[in-house]
C-alpha cells in the first residue's frame, strides 16, 4: 500500500457532475475532486497522545479523544475506553528494563458505529484496521526521511516491508496474550502484524452483552520508535 493509497482511505465519495455545455465534449461528465472527511497528515504522534491520534485515524472521527496512559499493566487490562467523553486507553510495552525503548503499543479504542450513535452520523467514518494503523506508521516514518536517508535503510530502503492482515482475537485474554509481531522471511522481507479485537456497538450478536463490552476496537501496534530502529539496524528482529 502506497502513501497515496493510504490517503485515499480518508476520502468519502466523488460527486459526478454532468456538464452539457456542448455536443463536442465527448466525456459528458466530469468527476469533482473527492472530499476529505477530515485531514489526516502523515505524522508520528507523541507517545503521550499515540492512541488518541490513532483513534482518529482508525475511525476518521471528528471527535477529539482524551488519552489515558497506564504504567500498571493489570490496570490497563481491566480498563475500558469511554464514549462520552471519548477516551482511549494506552499501555506501552518496552524492550528494555530502563523503559527507554518502546516496542509495542496497546490501544483500546471506541468503534466508529458507537461514535456515530453518540455524536451523530457525521462524527465518524467507516472503520479501518489495525494493519492500516501500522501502515500509517511506516508511511509516516518514510515520509519524514530524505531520499538519502531512505537509501540507507535496511529491507531495501524500507520497501521490503509487508504489513500483514490482523490477527483476530475474540476474547480479552486472547488479545492480551503475547504474539510474534515482527519477523523476517528467507527473502529478507520484514513482516509486521497487529492483533485486533473488535465488538461493534450495533452487532446484533452482542444485544445481551453489557454496554461496557460493546463498541470497543482494540489494537496491538508496533511502536514507531521500534520500527525506525529496525529499519536503521539499531534493533534486531527477535
Amino acid at each position: 500500500m502506497t502513501i497515496e493509497t493510504t490517503l485515499c482511505r480518508q476520502l468519502t465519495f466523488c460527486n459526478v457532475v454532468c456538464l452539457a455545455v456542448a455536443l463536442s465534449i465527448l466525456s459528458g461528465c466530469a468527476a469533482e475532486p473527492p472530499t476529505l472527511v477530515q485531514e489526516q497528515r502523515l505524522t508520528i504522534p507523541t507517545m503521550a497522545n499515540f492512541c488518541a491520534d490513532r483513534q482518529q485515524a482508525l475511525t476518521n472521527s471528528r471527535v477529539t479523544a482524551n488519552n489515558v496512559v497506564y504504567d500498571d499493566y493489570a490496570a490497563f487490562a481491566k480498563s475500558k475506553p469511554s464514549i462520552r467523553p471519548l477516551e482511549t486507553e494506552q499501555y506501552v510495552h518496552y524492550l528494555d528494563a530502563g523503559r527507554t525503548q518502546p516496542g509495542m503499543i496497546s490501544c483500546k479504542f471506541k468503534t466508529s458505529d458507537h461514535i456515530r450513535a453518540e455524536y451523530g452520523a457525521s462524527a465518524a467514518g467507516e472503520p479501518a484496521t489495525c494493519a492500516f494503523l501500522n501502515r500509517r506508521t511506516l508511511d509516516a516514518l518514510l515520509a519524514s526521511m530524505s531520499e538519502r536517508q531512505r537509501r540507507k535503510l535496511l529491507f531495501r530502503g524500507g520497501t521490503a516491508v509487508l504489513i500483514e492482515a490482523d490477527i483476530v482475537a475474540t476474547q480479552g485474554p486472547e488479545w492480551l496474550q503475547p504474539f510474534e509481531m515482527v519477523r523476517t522471511d528467507l527473502a529478507g522481507t520484514l513482516h509486521i502484524v497487529a492483533k485486533v479485537m473488535r465488538n461493534d456497538w450495533t452487532d446484533p450478536k452482542l444485544a445481551d452483552v453489557p454496554a461496557r463490552f460493546k463498541g470497543t476496537h482494540y489494537c496491538q501496534l508496533i511502536a514507531p520508535d521500534y520500527l525506525q530502529r529496525l529499519l536503521t539496524g539499531k534493533a534486531k528482529v527477535p
